[in-house]
């Protein structure tokens, strides 16, 4: 079997930052199913011995913040300890957007919060919004690394050697605020929203299809205006372009789509990021990644089921900065900031604070061997706490391996169909895109052949037999979850695609624990 996989950098060019990544947001601690597991999750008078503890979680690839929001959403309310964030990426723009989002939570009124949501979210702007932004971005601008954790009373926390680099881009983003205006982004915007990148415009046209007919209407406004905005807000007040949603230029479409090549073949470096400062800026959010698509659609609903799915998400982005902004007054929520490669944060072994009860890599062995990974996150893991757990996800497995995701066979596919049928109803599930069915489709020897065969290049070394599923389990010391036998104890081994018709999901994404033998 041949298996590939996916190049984000081909002939030496970067892509897109990831303002809003392409991974479902967690809860990476899950404490109900693993260290709270005997407290009563709706209790507050239960105080177990873990209830006051200190959890570190580390991200080495984080994108954006959705899951540090979304494990913070997800504490239970017999928790009474502190979480620790170590929030780690290559990529010089998204973090600073991430550091000048966090420190708007620390630093706006929480009568203000819609405000945050709103730069977080939204193309466009009002002028107060504007104004906001360009006060934030002045005062974080003018201060040092310490100045910075200081004034946030240690909450945030930025290594000093990328503050200087994330300066550049703030200072970017504040020199064009005067002259952003809303038809200056939204004439750049509409470049990646057409014809000119027909790979991303046809994914948003099958989005279209699957989303629920009471969105439409919402969905094809976004699609023209970019706004995310709160109920009842007057367009007309939406007058400035948002800055925060520019950074570098992007390859072409025909590099940013290059098809695959042969799982073990040489991956081009990733090349050296061109300085902010030299950078030219202009809108940077590709198409398929969708702001109001960031949360979990179905918790959205249950919290505010509207119409308009940009309000939907408004709202509850809005509700979820609210409970952040609590905990970070409390000094219950801290972010440590690095940017370095993530085979490079071993760099800090006499440091207490880098032994993690979770480390979640997100999609990082799409694009290095699963021995990498683990042998560079493995001496991080804490050895301490029972529960500790390493996740590793992958998006692109299924790439070159045919029948992985959907049946050739169309007998098979009708069965799949009607299994859909059956569950959400012939309605729910009527005109939509064959990924809504692969939750379907059951390709677990798909999925384990797949781990046996990445194995054989996992270590640079030609085998010549296949390695057993038990050989690949025992990998740096750590021993993956068996996923045939039981369910993830921390994040869920797959989602559900049907159910989450916003939300854009494959259904062939999977997340797998490691974890130390000292758990059996």
């Amino acid at each position: 079997m041949t298996m590939f996989f996916a190049a984000r950098v081909l002939d030496g060019h970067v892509d897109y930052p990831y303002y809003f990544s392409n991974s479902f947001p967690k809860d990476l601690l899950n404490l109900g199913n693993n260290e709270l597991k005997e407290v009563d999750k709706e209790s507050a008078s239960s105080a177990p011995a873990n209830s006051g503890q200190h959890f570190r979680v580390l991200l080495p690839a984080c994108g954006d913040l959705r899951h540090v929001f979304q494990t913070a959403r997800s504490l239970p309310i017999a928790f009474k300890g502190r979480v620790t964030f170590a929030l780690n990426d290559i990529d010089p723009f998204a973090m600073a957007r991430n550091v000048l989002l966090l420190y708007l939570v620390t630093s706006v009124p929480s009568e203000e919060t819609s405000s945050i949501a709103t730069i977080w979210l939204s193309a466009l702007l009002s002028e107060d919004d504007s104004s906001l932004l360009r006060r934030s971005l002045s005062r974080i601008i003018a201060m040092s690394h310490a100045e910075l954790r200081e004034s946030t009373a240690g909450v945030i926390d930025v290594h000093a050697d990328c503050y200087d680099i994330l300066r550049e881009v703030w200072v970017k983003w504040e020199s064009m605020i005067p002259s952003l205006s809303c038809d200056t982004l939204l004439e750049q915007r509409s470049e990646l929203f057409g014809p000119g990148d027909p790979c991303e415009h046809d994914d948003f046209i099958g989005h279209l299809e699957d989303a629920p007919t009471r969105h439409i209407p919402s969905i094809r406004k976004w699609l023209m205006d970019g706004v995310i905005a709160p109920q009842g807000h007057n367009d007309e007040h939406l007058t400035r372009g948002n800055p925060t949603f520019t950074g570098r230029d992007a390859p072409p479409p025909e590099v940013r789509h290059p098809g695959i090549l042969p799982r073990g073949a040489v991956v081009p470096p990733i090349p050296e990021f061109e300085a902010p400062s030299n950078t030219n800026f202009s809108y940077c959010v590709r198409s398929d990644h969708v702001p109001y698509a960031m949360w979990d659609y179905l918790e959205m609903v249950r919290f505010r089921s509207i119409d308009s799915i940009t309000e939907m998400c408004h709202a509850f982005t809005v509700d979820i900065i609210g409970k952040v902004q609590s905990l970070m007054k409390e000094e219950r929520l801290s972010c440590r900031i690095f940017l370095k490669d993530f085979q490079d944060l071993g760099s800090f072994p006499d440091d207490p604070d880098f032994a993690f009860d979770r480390i979640f890599t997100s999609n990082l062995t799409d694009y290095y061997s699963r021995t990498t990974v683990l042998s560079s996150m493995e001496p991080l893991l804490s050895s301490h706490n029972p529960h500790a757990v390493l996740l590793l996800e992958t998006i692109n497995w299924s790439i070159g391996i045919p029948e992985a995701v959907w049946p050739v066979n169309m007998f098979t596919q009708l069965s799949l169909v009607q299994k859909g049928a059956a569950d959400r109803g012939p309605e729910a599930l009527d005109g939509r895109q064959p990924c809504c069915y692969h939750e379907y489709y059951n390709n677990m020897d798909y999925f384990i052949t797949f781990l046996r065969g990445e194995s054989l290049i996992a270590d640079g070394e030609s085998k010549v037999c296949l390695p057993t599923m038990e050989e690949v389990m025992s990998c740096q010391g750590l021993r993956m979850r068996d996923f045939r036998k039981g369910r993830n104890k921390v994040v869920p081994f797959t989602m559900r695609a049907a159910a989450r018709t916003i939300n854009m999901l494959s259904g062939d994404h999977k997340t797998i624990e490691w974890y130390r033998n000292l758990q059996e």
